[in-house]
């Protein structure tokens, strides 16, 4: 059975043990780029497709200094994938010859391909690689993002990604019946709930009102981002409503099965 792995399922990078939020699809994919080298250490060179959700530092911090750490030996290019206003950010705020080299403009060794290929995805449209199939679906979150369905052989896992309720969410976990498993974040507790709605992230409570969109019951629901310093009390909020109480939080190396 093909699984993908839980590189990092916070929503800060501290400690070992609590990442910002990345999931291995493949040997050499991945859906945002934290925790990278520390998990994977020199497994890290064979990373080449990134997906990004958005463009905020706890989904990309790594990105730098994979390019930089394995620039040497790279046969091919990295190639970072996610949407207009996403890459834009990354480009112009991280890749711009001030904050790190831009990467784009700069040849392999022996190659006349860049290094790293910025590659735009849209909406609802899927792009394959291999086996694989991502398809992109906008978020609501303070910046524009996007959760992706990954499909392996008509089976799919839904990262959703960061995001305040959103009816996209739910109308293509509804609606795609390959959708067996969907990761679903909660990163503050309720009594910070105007932090969060300011923020676009969720807290029991609006997890628990957007639960109520879900009109399947072959779904199995699985909280990530869950905020590192407030973890306890959202652990104990999420057991004390028999709406959220069963539902697994995922960790740092765990393993999500293709259902």
């Amino acid at each position: 059975m093909r699984k993908i792995k839980v590189l990092g399922a916070r929503s800060a990078h501290m400690e070992y043990g609590i990442s910002g939020t990345s999931y291995l699809v493949t040997k050499d994919i991945v859906i945002d780029a934290v925790n990278i080298l520390r998990s994977l250490n020199k497994e890290a060179a064979q990373i080449n497709h990134i997906f990004l959700s958005h463009c905020h530092v706890e989904h990309i911090a790594d990105i730098p200094f994979l390019i930089d750490a394995f620039f040497p030996v790279r046969k091919t290019p990295l190639y970072i994938y996610g949407l207009k206003q996403t890459l834009e950010s990354l480009h112009e705020d991280i890749f711009n010859d001030s904050i790190w080299p831009d990467f784009s403009k700069i040849p392999m060794i022996g190659s006349d391909k860049s290094a790293i290929i910025f590659r735009e995805v849209a909406p609802n449209t899927e792009t394959k690689i291999g086996d694989y199939s991502f398809k992109p679906i906008l978020t609501a979150h303070s910046v524009m993002g996007a959760g992706y369905v990954i499909t392996y052989k008509g089976r799919a896992i839904y990262v959703a990604g960061n995001s305040y309720k959103c009816s996209r969410i739910w109308d293509e976990i509804n609606a795609n019946k390959a959708i067996k498993t969907a990761i679903i974040e909660c990163s503050y507790p309720s009594v910070m709930q105007e932090f969060a709605e300011m923020n676009g992230h969720l807290t029991p409570t609006l997890l628990r009102e957007e639960l109520s969109n879900l009109k399947r019951k072959d779904v199995q629901i699985i909280i990530d981002c869950v905020g590192t310093v407030m973890k306890t009390s959202i652990i104990y909020e999420l057991n004390s409503h028999p709406r959220t109480a069963n539902l697994p939080i995922i960790n740092d190396n765990d393993t999500i099965e293709f259902a």
